[in-house]
């Protein structure tokens, strides 16, 4: 009971920090102006793409550990 309280109230925590964004987003790109608002994305971009490359990392390894080749 408590991990599924747990998870309905991570999931609310999300949903409330996402529409927070979607609300002041045009508030903060004029606040950011045009350079600020290009740094944000590229480094959002750069943080994705890192992410990415984990989780690919992660999976080829556990495939060549399964296979027995590593």
């Amino acid at each position: 009971m408590i991990s599924l309280g747990s998870a309905a109230v991570g999931a609310a925590l999300t949903a409330l920090v996402i529409f927070l964004c979607y609300r002041y987003a045009n508030g903060m790109i004029r606040l950011l102006g045009r350079l600020g608002t290009m740094v944000v994305l590229r480094l959002s971009a750069f943080i994705l793409l890192c992410i990415g490359i984990e989780i690919l990392w992660h999976g080829v390894l556990d495939l060549l550990l399964e296979a027995g080749l590593a």
